[in-house]
């Protein structure tokens, strides 16, 4: 497997480009789609040359070193066994034959069963979990279109303005929506950490006397930041070529 991706050429990712993405919920759903459901993925220009860099330096490679990657092989190996007692219940880490071997994903249909029902158990919580956490969001008197648009999951922070409103711009080539600005007005922030250059991975967002507090988290190749910020209204932008488009939430 390391050997074929070693050998995997890069040209392949310029086949992204004009690639039609659709809302996860509404294809997971199988609902009707609409314009505003699809996006269409233009590779922006920074990306294709960090293609055409890695098409150089794949023309240029030496060839595949398979004593380094023994050695990785069983670094990672250690790894997963070093954090399987974290993540399997003790009920059924008690019951595996060999922990080497089940880290590498094989096991017996009997524990496989146990498994995926233990999946199912938390899966079934967590959507519990999630649909009162919505269902509280409604009874605050969130807008429901503003859950619905507050999200900007993989995109990228592409700057951050800070004044009386605080204002994130995103390259949100790689998200589901078609907002590439986030207005907080009025904005205080009581956690920050450098956003720029990360993407949004997960957001809360929570109604308060004098407007909203929102809490998001970022990644980044290194490690998470969060940003919290209290303030009287969201409004979201399409910018667009110097015009913008703006929808609020009142």
């Amino acid at each position: 497997m390391q050997r074929k991706i070693y050998n995997t050429d890069p040209r392949c990712m310029l086949n992204l480009e004009n690639t039609v993405f659709v809302k996860a919920e509404k294809f997971i759903n199988a609902e009707p789609l609409n314009d505003e459901d699809t996006i269409v993925y233009e590779m922006p220009t920074e990306q294709k040359e960090s293609i055409h860099q890695l098409i150089e330096e794949y023309d240029k490679r030496e060839p595949f070193d398979v004593e380094a990657c023994k050695i990785q092989f069983e670094e990672v190996q250690n790894s997963l066994l070093a954090g399987l007692v974290n993540r399997v219940p003790a009920e059924i880490y008690s019951q595996i034959a060999d922990h080497r071997v089940f880290v590498l994903g094989y096991c017996t249909k009997e524990m496989l069963g146990q498994l995926k029902r233990h999946s199912k158990k938390n899966e079934k919580w967590i959507q519990q979990v999630d649909s009162e956490y919505y269902n509280v969001q409604l009874y605050e008197g969130i807008p429901e279109k503003l859950l619905s648009d507050f999200g900007f999951h993989d995109c990228k922070v592409l700057n951050v303005i800070k004044g009386n409103d605080i204002i994130i711009t995103f390259d949100n080539s790689g998200g589901f929506t078609n907002y590439n600005k986030l207005i907080f007005h009025d904005a205080k922030i009581s956690c920050e950490e450098n956003i720029e250059g990360s993407y949004w991975i997960y957001e809360e967002l929570y109604k308060k006397p004098n407007g909203y507090e929102a809490h998001m988290l970022f990644s980044d190749a290194h490690t998470n930041h969060d940003l919290i910020v209290s303030c009287s209204d969201i409004t979201f932008d399409i910018d667009k070529g110097g015009k913008v488009y703006a929808e609020n939430t009142r």
